[in-house]
């Protein structure tokens, strides 16, 4: 599974709050240039945008890091 639908297998809504231990390689890499201590995200992006099964339409994800 890859792209949009693994998106909304992860369960990722607005308000989600990912922990860097739970999250894929490539997003913990990610938290790599941030000031020690920001180890979350906190989903932004509407959940309708966010399993919108096109990245064409909805190309980003809106996060903040958080601790």
């Amino acid at each position: 599974m890859n792209g949009p639908e693994k998106i909304r297998a992860t369960g990722w809504r607005q308000g989600s709050v990912i922990e860097r231990q739970s999250a894929s390689e490539k997003l913990q890499t990610l938290l790599d240039g941030t000031p020690p201590g920001l180890s979350h995200w906190l989903v932004l992006t509407q959940d309708c945008d966010l399993v919108n099964g096109s990245y064409e339409k909805e190309p980003e994800v809106d996060c903040s890091v958080a601790k």
